[in-house]
């Protein structure tokens, strides 16, 4: 199989779906592995790492998913990416389609095959690739939080954690799971 990583676009994403060693790991078991140029870079993984594990780097992202049969994403796509899927390559993604209803359409008319990082589901319930993701994003809130306290980011100045003879801060978080 021909498994393509795109560079994501969404602002502020800097994951990348696949690490060079996950590339290699797919490599030797005898797939192909197209990566756009740059894909990894936010993420500190650089395109010479990629091609030492057996990747195909790709000048763009056009031909990252028109050369590749599954194409493995971190984010839903945008809107520009829409054009590559009818038909064209698997997809597989967080989609989030319920809160997206344009890519939603695109997927219900057109011909292509999506499957949702957030709906892969163990036979007791657990989701293995949504948890440790939500994990994630939970411990990010609330270091992104606490950093918009900072005066500089004209928050009120509070420490969450504390120092020598001052109290730490408290807030509420609402929500569920790692941070609340």
């Amino acid at each position: 199989m021909i498994i393509g990583i795109p560079k994501e676009i969404k602002a502020g994403e800097g994951r990348v779906s696949l690490t060079p060693a996950n590339v290699e790991d797919l490599v030797q078991m005898g797939h192909n592995v197209n990566i756009e140029h740059e894909a990894g870079k936010i993420a500190g993984f650089s395109d010479a790492e990629y091609f030492k594990a057996g990747g195909k780097i790709i000048d763009s992202k056009k031909k990252t998913y028109s050369e590749s049969e599954i194409v493995v994403k971190v984010k839903d796509p945008f809107a520009e990416e829409f054009n590559y899927f009818n038909p064209g390559p698997i997809l597989f993604s967080f989609l989030h389609l319920a809160a997206n209803k344009e890519l939603t359409r695109t997927f219900v008319n057109g011909k292509s095959i999506t499957l949702a990082f957030e709906s892969v589901e163990l036979e007791n319930g657990q989701l293995p690739i949504l948890i440790p993701m939500s994990e994630v994003a939970g411990r990010i809130g609330a270091i992104v939080g606490s950093n918009l306290l900072s005066i500089k980011n004209k928050g009120s100045g509070v420490l969450l954690g504390g120092s020598s003879g001052v109290h730490p801060g408290y807030v509420v978080i609402l929500g569920g799971g790692t941070a609340g």
